[in-house]
């Protein structure tokens, strides 16, 4: 079974505005380097009862943009 026809497709789901969350990316560890690679996506609430949490935001790109793999997100596969 191909990964691509396997996923179910994306449906996006706004944040409510105003109550302070972000949503972060979780990759998931594996030990097999030729595994598809995985990730949970979750909805994180920067406002607490003590105040607000800080938050430093990190991205890294590397590699040839051309040669790119599929990811997973849950059931959802990103190109």
């Amino acid at each position: 079974m191909d990964l691509m026809s396997a996923a179910i497709p994306y449906r996006y789901s706004s944040l409510s505005p105003g109550d302070g969350s972000i949503r972060l990316l979780r990759l998931m560890p594996n030990r097999d380097e030729t595994t598809v690679i995985e990730c949970q996506l979750f909805n994180y609430t920067l406002e607490s009862g003590k105040g607000t949490h800080l938050y430093e935001a990190l991205s890294y790109v590397w590699g040839n943009p051309d040669e790119t793999v599929p990811i997973l997100i849950g059931e959802h596969c990103f190109k």
